[in-house]
C-alpha cells in the first residue's frame, strides 16, 4: 500500500510539474531541463527513504515553493521585458522564439508573440539589410551590427548568439534621435561654411584689388572699403548669431530681470535705424499703451526683437515703411511688425522660425541672410514665456510678426 501511495504521488507529481511547466514555459527549454534535473534526483531519494509517504509529502511541498517561486520570476522577467524600449527578438532554426512589444512597435506589425511564435523569420521581417547581417552571423559566427533606414525611423539591429549559438538574438534600437543629430550637425555645418564663404571670399577680392592697384583714385578706394566693411559686418552678425544659437542650445536664458518697454524700443529702434534710412525705409511706431510697462526679460530679448525688426526692413522695399503697433492684452504685451516685402506663401509661414531657412523663389531669395534670425528670435521668446507667429498672403502684399510677452509679475 505505501509503493501503491508513492507510486500515486509519483504520478500525481508527474501531473503537476506538467501543468506547471506548460502554463509557465519560458521562450528556453533547456533553462528548464537544467531545473527539472534536481527535482527528478529528490524523487529518487524520496522512493529509497524509509517513510515515503511522509517525506513524499514533504517533498511535494517543497517543490511546490519552487515552481511557484520559478513561475514568479519568470513573470518578473516577461514584464521587463514587455516594458524595455528595446526591441528583443529571439529565433530558433530561422523560426520565432520569442518577440517582445518593443520590436512589434518599431516595425509597426500587428499581432504578438502568440501569433508570431513559430513562424519563419522571413515572414516577420524582409528588410534585406537585416537578412545579410542573420546571414553574415550564420557564416561567421561573430556578432554583427547593421542600421535599417525606415521612412520614420532608423533602427540598429545586433546580432548575436545566444545558448551556445543555438539560438540567434536581435537586439532591436532606436536610434532616431541620434541619427537626426547627426544629420543636422552635418547639415550645420554645411550652412556654417556656405554663409561664411561669401563675405570672406568679397573681402578677400577686394582687399586684394586694393593691394594689386595702389594708385586707384579716392572715390574707388573708399567704395572698395565700403564693400570689405559691409561684408565685414555681416560675417560679424553671422558669428553673432552661432554664438547665441549655441548659447541656447548649450546654457539656455541668462538670468532675467525686470526691463522697461519703452527702453526696449528705443534700443531696438536705434539699432535698426542706421541700415533703415540706408535703405529710405521709415520706421513707424503706434504706442497704444497709456503708460510705461514692465518685462521681465533676459538681455536676449532686445535681440530677439531686433532681429524681427531687421528682417522686416531687410525685406521691405526702399522708399517704402514698417510699422510697429504695440498694444496690451491680458496681461501680455503684443508688438506687431509689419513689412512691404514680397510676403511669404502659407506653405512656408511654419519653416520661416527654423534654422537657416531661406526661401529659395522670388525676390526675396537673393537677398543676403544667414537664415538664423528669426530662428533665434523664436528661441528667445518661446523661453520668456511668449509666442511668436507671422501673418502674410504673399504675392508681394508683405508680412506681419507678431510677438506676445508676459507681463512682468510685479505689475
Amino acid at each position: 500500500m505505501l509503493h501503491e501511495a508513492l507510486y500515486s504521488a509519483i504520478v500525481c507529481l508527474a501531473v503537476f510539474l506538467g501543468y506547471r511547466f506548460a502554463r509557465y514555459r519560458l521562450s528556453s527549454e533547456l533553462f528548464l531541463a537544467q531545473q527539472v534535473k534536481p527535482l527528478l534526483n529528490r524523487l529518487k531519494r524520496i522512493s529509497g527513504a524509509s517513510e515515503p509517504a511522509e517525506i513524499c509529502g514533504h517533498e511535494i511541498q517543497g517543490l511546490d515553493a519552487f515552481l511557484q517561486q520559478l513561475a514568479f520570476q519568470h513573470d518578473l522577467l516577461k514584464d521587463v521585458v514587455q516594458t524595455i524600449s528595446e526591441g528583443i527578438l529571439i529565433l530558433q532554426n530561422g523560426a520565432i522564439l520569442f518577440v517582445n512589444q518593443a520590436v512589434m512597435k518599431m516595425l509597426n506589425i500587428p499581432g504578438g508573440l502568440e501569433q508570431w511564435h513559430g513562424r519563419p523569420f522571413l515572414e516577420f521581417c524582409r528588410h534585406l539589410t537585416v537578412q545579410n547581417g542573420l546571414a553574415a552571423w550564420q557564416n561567421y559566427k561573430e556578432k554583427q551590427v547593421v542600421v535599417l533606414e525606415l521612412q520614420t525611423a532608423v533602427l540598429e539591429v545586433e546580432i548575436c548568439g545566444i545558448a551556445n549559438d543555438s539560438l540567434v538574438l536581435l537586439l532591436w534600437r532606436d536610434i532616431t534621435p541620434i541619427s537626426n543629430a547627426e544629420a543636422h550637425g552635418r547639415e550645420l555645418v554645411a550652412n556654417v561654411a556656405h554663409q561664411l564663404r561669401t563675405p570672406i571670399t568679397v573681402i578677400r577680392g577686394y582687399a586684394e584689388t586694393l593691394l594689386d592697384n595702389e594708385s586707384c583714385d579716392a572715390a574707388a578706394l573708399k567704395r572698395f572699403l565700403e564693400v570689405i566693411l559691409r561684408n565685414s559686418k555681416r560675417l560679424s552678425r553671422f558669428i553673432e548669431d552661432i554664438l547665441t544659437i549655441a548659447m541656447l542650445d548649450s546654457k539656455g536664458l541668462t538670468q532675467k530681470e525686470e526691463m522697461s518697454l519703452d527702453e526696449l524700443l528705443k534700443s531696438v529702434l536705434e539699432m535698426a535705424g542706421e541700415e533703415a534710412r540706408a535703405k529710405g525705409v521709415r520706421i513707424q511706431v503706434q504706442n497704444e499703451l497709456k503708460h510705461d510697462l514692465l518685462l521681465s526679460a533676459s538681455s536676449l530679448l532686445e535681440q530677439a526683437v531686433f532681429n524681427v525688426l531687421h528682417n522686416a526692413v531687410k525685406y521691405t522695399k526702399p522708399d517704402s515703411m514698417v510699422r510697429v503697433v504695440v498694444t496690451a492684452f491680458n496681461e501680455r504685451v503684443i508688438l506687431r511688425i509689419s513689412d512691404q516685402g514680397p510676403g511669404i506663401p502659407k506653405e512656408m509661414q511654419r519653416l520661416v522660425f527654423e534654422r537657416f531657412f531661406r526661401m529659395s523663389d522670388g525676390p526675396a531669395s537673393q537677398i543676403p541672410g544667414s537664415g538664423l534670425g528669426l530662428a533665434i528670435a523664436k528661441e528667445v521668446i518661446v523661453a520668456h514665456g511668449g509666442s511668436i507667429y507671422v501673418e502674410s498672403e504673399g504675392n508681394g502684399r508683405g508680412s506681419t510678426f507678431v510677438m506676445e510677452l508676459p507681463l512682468s509679475m510685479s505689475e
